[in-house]
């Protein structure tokens, strides 16, 4: 009998794992979810801190450009106040480049954030990954079912709440990244 881990899955009283058990299939559940607020809610206050510090550190490096777009939509918005006919149309074609621009600037911002945090959250994330694997070895886990697939959808098994409080394993992951 395989005996497979799954990281993502939702109490549902209709359905039950008895098909899958009939083909040689043994469950055991672990709540990814509650386990990354655990971790979270040790390095959130850090990694809160680091995140300030690098947007402090990005919002200052741009400050220059980010005053200079905003000086030229402001110069903009006065020239379209006095404009009529051809003008108006090229001070409003002009308007809508610098604020695209500015969007340009302001999502380019964001995704930086972004894969700052991700570059922050890396090693937790690996650490919780290790922490599931060795779970799984030291229990002889065939298999473990990751949150999403390698195209980004979730994956999602659906059990009974019995069933979730029977071969729930999350309590022992967290205990093994307590004592590492």
């Amino acid at each position: 009998m395989k005996k497979i881990i799954a990281l993502s899955f939702f109490f549902l009283s209709s359905l039950s794992t008895s098909e899958l058990k009939a083909q040689d299939f043994e469950f055991r559940l672990i709540n990814n979810q509650y386990l990354f607020s655990q971790v979270m809610s040790k390095v959130g206050p850090s990694i809160e801190r680091d995140m300030a510090q690098y947007v402090d550190s990005l919002d200052y490096a741009n400050s220059a450009e980010r005053r200079a777009i905003e000086s030229l939509i402001r110069e903009g918005q006065e020239k379209l106040k006095t404009a009529e006919g051809m003008n108006l149309v090229s001070s409003q074609t002009t308007m809508n480049l610098l604020l695209n621009d500015y969007n340009k600037f302001i999502e380019n911002l964001e995704l930086k954030k972004q894969k700052k945090y991700e570059q922050l959250l890396a090693p937790y994330i690996k650490s919780l990954n290790e922490a599931i694997q060795s779970v799984a070895d030291q229990n002889n886990i065939d298999h473990v079912i990751p949150t999403h697939d390698e195209n980004g959808k979730q994956i999602v098994l659906y059990f009974s709440p019995q069933e979730v409080e029977k071969y729930d394993m999350t309590l022992q992951v967290l205990e093994y990244l307590n004592s590492n």
